[in-house]
């Protein structure tokens, strides 16, 4: 298989998983499914359960985080080295990687999320205990964020090295999440630090172009502007690039600011944005980045179509 045959292939195979996610992704249809990320952090929990202890040197903790990266990445690889194999056979095999690629995409089980947190809060059925400005802000973070991780840049490394390199990177971006769920700062632990340095070099293609891809989809949005590229320089601080990239982004075009750890509370928390920038988020910021979605996820589809076309010439 030559290079534009394998492009075509993937990029035929992305175009037909956007789709049926977009269709029947919803958290009541193929989004109730565990996909890989979910399956994966099970087994990685358990694992750092065992090995990640808190007496240890900080060089002990980190060296057996990669030692579990290095046990389990060559048997994904190998499992999806089979994936690979009979992805395009055009039966069951390719039914199967279809379903796996739509699990690991997710982008309608986040809409759906997102739609209904804005939802409750427009209509005050939200959890009376619940920090109303906080649930926007991190609705709005899952969306962006999985648009960036879940689609581009999952989509750059299937590009790359098909199943056989998207099993293995899943397993490090797992592995960081364990350790940071949510926010945009590094994990603090030294179990996870070795699993950043991989995936921030991994990710770094997809995330800049993911960047791009949103930097472009606000100005499809009420009140986009051009500060948007700003975005790509976030400034300094202890941040997971993959991460602070697309939501700087996001804030600057928009005008937002996000809590960088979101486990502090909102008086205490280092915040993200534009200085001008607004934190108290509701539904009408979030209708607002729901459309940058919906653009975005546009752009990514036209982009792949185009991929597919010039790929399909290269090879005739």
């Amino acid at each position: 298989m030559t290079v534009a045959e394998s492009i075509a292939n993937w990029s035929f195979l992305l175009i037909a998983a956007l789709l049926v996610d977009l269709a029947l992704g919803g958290r009541r249809l193929l989004g109730r499914l565990p996909g890989p990320d979910h399956l994966l952090y099970g087994l990685v929990s358990a694992i750092a359960a065992r090995l990640d202890r808190p007496g240890r040197g900080d060089g002990t903790n980190m060296a057996r985080g990669l030692l579990m990266i290095a046990v389990l990445a060559p048997a994904l690889a190998g499992l999806g080295h089979l994936v690979d194999r009979v992805a395009f056979d055009g039966r069951i095999g390719s039914l199967l990687a279809l379903v796996l690629l739509v699990l690991t995409i997710g982008q309608r089980a986040v809409w759906d999320l997102t739609r209904a947190i804005g939802k409750a809060l427009g209509d005050g059925t939200h959890r009376a205990d619940e920090n109303r400005y906080g649930a926007a802000r991190w609705a709005l973070e899952r969306l962006v964020l999985r648009f960036a991780d879940g689609l581009v840049v999952n989509a750059v490394i299937l590009m790359i090295g098909g199943f056989t390199l998207l099993l293995p990177f899943r397993l490090i971006a797992v592995t960081v999440s364990t350790g940071a769920p949510s926010g945009l700062l590094r994990p603090k632990g030294a179990f996870q630090r070795g699993a950043v340095i991989l995936h921030e070099i991994a990710a770094l293609p997809g995330t800049l172009i993911a960047g791009l891809v949103v930097a472009t989809a606000q100005f499809f949005a009420p009140h986009g502007s051009a500060r948007t590229f700003r975005g790509f320089a976030p400034g300094k601080g202890p941040y997971l690039m993959s991460r602070a990239l697309p939501m700087g982004v996001l804030a600057y075009g928009l005008g937002l600011n996000f809590k960088s750890d979101t486990d502090l509370r909102d008086d205490a928390a280092l915040w993200f944005g534009p200085a001008d920038g607004r934190a108290r988020l509701g539904p009408a910021d979030i209708r607002r980045c729901q459309l940058v979605a919906i653009a975005a996820t546009l752009i990514a589809f036209l982009l792949l179509i185009a991929l597919l076309a010039g790929a399909l010439h290269a090879s005739s």
